[in-house]
């Protein structure tokens, strides 16, 4: 947003719009490698202290599986959000063609290939279609990708939320609290559809759990993984900006705590 800001302001609002679309995807391959990078190095030497209890592991499996099954059978997989889902399709498939961030409105064929023709950069975030092209990049390009990514994304998040609650307040608390998700049905359309909430909630959970490990013992690796889930957490949704001062207070905090102040590299 703000590197956009500053674009627009300096060249002017088509300039800003084409250096957009033609950065994005790598910024987001950046900020992916480099938080699983950050967040592998930190569980490398944290991973005995932050192990969930053995009856906690099984407990939050089976409570996760049986959540996800029954979300699944109730609902039927498909896109349900007209235009966004259709525009964020779009754009994971030129990203995954073109590396482009951009909807195609109209297109002609060309020797037996579509090419678009009338396109425009779309005002909203950016990861969730970056995470799809990514998977046409793995398997090819698949009309029902968007679907795939959040049936994979599901399960993750429910794990994060339920070792959070676990980690801040036991077994049985977690269990409940996980429970109650299952009583919302914007969940329910999430996990059957095409869109990017399941990703920022993800996500969310992400920088709740690292943010709170941060507090118990700062470290140059946790903070890197702190921070570039935060900027990730914004790649999903501009709402997300709130969460940008208390990640900044955090690591303040962890800084005073520590005595030191990292820095990531």
């Amino acid at each position: 947003v703000c590197l956009f800001s500053l674009a627009a302001f300096g060249w002017g609002r088509s300039s800003a719009e084409l250096w957009i679309r033609e950065s994005v995807y790598y910024f987001s391959t950046a900020a992916t490698l480099g938080f699983l990078y950050y967040l592998y190095r930190w569980l490398q030497g944290a991973w005995p202290s932050v192990k969930p209890a053995r009856n906690a592991f099984w407990v939050g499996g089976l409570l996760v599986l049986l959540s996800c099954l029954f979300l699944w059978v109730h609902a039927d997989f498909g896109f349900k959000t007209f235009p966004v889902e259709y525009e964020d399709a779009s754009v994971a498939r030129n990203m995954h063609e073109y590396r482009g961030a951009f909807v195609t409105r109209s297109g002609l064929i060309q020797a037996k290939e579509f090419l678009p023709a009338e396109t425009f950069v779309t005002p909203r975030m950016w990861l969730y279609p970056y995470w799809v092209a990514s998977a046409h990049d793995v398997v090819g390009y698949q009309a029902n990708a968007p679907l795939g990514v959040n049936f994979i994304l599901l399960p993750i998040f429910l794990a994060m939320f339920f070792y959070f609650i676990w980690r801040m307040a036991g077994t049985l608390t977690a269990v409940l609290a996980t429970m109650l998700w299952l009583s919302l049905p914007l969940l329910l359309q999430s996990a059957t559809g095409g869109g990017a909430s399941l990703l920022g909630l993800m996500f969310l959970m992400f920088v709740s759990v690292l943010g709170a490990a941060y507090l118990r013992a700062p470290s140059r690796e946790i903070e890197g993984a702190l921070v570039l889930g935060a900027i990730l957490l914004l790649y999903t949704s501009l709402s997300a900006l709130c969460f940008v001062v208390p990640v900044l207070l955090m690591v303040a905090l962890g800084w005073a705590r520590s005595g030191q102040r990292f820095l990531s590299v």
